[in-house]
């Protein structure tokens, strides 16, 4: 699944947190928007995560 990519609302906790999680263990990259930032998904995946404050 390298080289895909996917949008993602809601991630920094509870189920969108989990879908994230596994998106990009399987090496998807992925746009996340979400109120709060998940600092720590960040800091396990680096450029392939990014994160966009959205309200």
């Amino acid at each position: 699944m390298r080289g895909m990519r996917a949008v993602l609302t809601g991630h920094s906790r509870g189920l969108g947190e989990a879908i994230a999680e596994e998106l990009l263990d399987r090496g998807i990259a992925v746009l996340a928007l979400a109120r709060r930032g998940n600092p720590a998904l960040a800091a396990r995946h680096g450029e392939r995560l990014c994160e966009v404050a959205v309200d």
